[in-house]
């Protein structure tokens, strides 16, 4: 993985902000990650989410650095009016989609469908096997579900830690004859 992450406002010609792009980091140049449409979706919140997407992409040793990004619209807008919207930032994002710097996937708002329709108006070859259906959801299933694993793996010591500071705090905020009798009353479980 390379590159130093960046953020790119997207604008039309007469500098209405359209989105954004946050690239995290790239895998050969390139860097995937869901597009969504939302009235408020800000750079900072994609940004904190490309690098979520580089963490998944990783955890997962799939090939792709980390992205997210977003143009400014109303999801429940027309079907018409969406599409407009996601045609307008392609056409400002060309070169990022074109040399496929950022490969966009569906997110909150939008469809594979949609994605694969805004990419061939603008000109980008989309490969049929790239829109097959998003596994995008079954990435994510797969990266809580681990990390919960490893949780559960790892409760022994956790619950060790949250006992002591328990401990602390019990003697440090309550009269009871000694930290120990609060602890075991309340036997604290990591849930």
């Amino acid at each position: 993985m390379s590159g130093a992450p960046r953020t790119v406002t997207i604008t039309s010609a007469d500098g209405e902000p359209l989105g954004f792009i946050c690239i995290d980091t790239t895998v050969n140049g390139r860097a995937r990650g869901g597009l969504r449409l939302m009235p408020d979706v800000s750079a900072h919140e994609l940004t904190l989410l490309a690098r979520d997407m580089t963490l998944k992409y990783g955890f997962l040793g799939l090939p792709h650095g980390g992205a997210k990004a977003g143009v400014l619209g109303d999801p429940e807008a027309p079907a018409a009016e969406r599409a407009a919207r996601l045609a307008g930032f392609a056409g400002r994002a060309l070169p990022l989609l074109a040399s496929r710097a950022y490969i966009p996937d569906s997110d909150m708002g939008t469809t594979g469908p949609e994605i694969q329709a805004m990419l061939q108006g603008a000109g980008v070859r989309v490969a049929r096997r790239e829109y097959r259906g998003s596994l995008s959801g079954l990435y994510t299933a797969a990266t809580v579900f681990e990390s919960a694993r490893a949780a559960v793996a790892a409760r022994v010591k956790a619950t060790a830690i949250i006992r002591v500071v328990l401990r602390f705090i019990v003697s440090s905020f309550r009269p009871c004859r000694g930290p120990s009798d609060a602890i075991d009353q309340e036997r604290p479980r990591l849930v």
